[in-house]
Formats: C-alpha cells, sequence, structure tokens
C-alpha cells in the first residue's frame, strides 16, 4: 500500500480508482520531467550568464572607437580656437 501525503491531508493510493492511479502516475512523471527541464534550463541560463559576463569583460579592454574620435574632434576645435602665433 503506497500512501500520498501532501501538507493538508494524506491518502491511500488503493483507495483511487485505476483511471485515477493512472491518472496519478502520469501526473507524477510529468511532473518529475518539468523538474528535470527547470533544472537544464537554469544550467543553460547560468552559461549564458557567464557568458554574457566574459563578453562584457572583453569588450572593457578594447578601446572605443567613438570614445577615441570624440576626443581627436575636441583637441581638434581646441587647436582651432588658439589665438595664433605671432
Amino acid at each position: 500500500m503506497e500512501t500520498v501525503q501532501s501538507n493538508t491531508n494524506s491518502f491511500n493510493i488503493s483507495d483511487l480508482t485505476e483511471e485515477e492511479q493512472a491518472l496519478l502516475r502520469t501526473i507524477q512523471e510529468t511532473k518529475q520531467q518539468l523538474l528535470f527541464e527547470i533544472q537544464e534550463l537554469k544550467k543553460e541560463i547560468e552559461d549564458v550568464t557567464n557568458e554574457l559576463v566574459g563578453m562584457d569583460l572583453g569588450d572593457e579592454n578594447k578601446p572605443d572607437p567613438k570614445a577615441k574620435q570624440a576626443r581627436q574632434i575636441s583637441i581638434g576645435r581646441k587647436k582651432f580656437n588658439m589665438d595664433p602665433k605671432k
């Protein structure tokens, strides 16, 4: 005799009809499959997150071409607006 317990009550599986027992087994199998899939998805999310963090760290080491261009423009404006040497 197998007994199923929940938070509110417990019951004996043999009290169920054959159809209800089959349905219960199907539900339990589906639950286990879903829990397994959830764990796989959590692993995939963790892997992707780690990969994105790695990509962000790699980008920080590269110079930003727009920042370099903005700096050159700023230097050019400064030189252009300087008083001419006499």
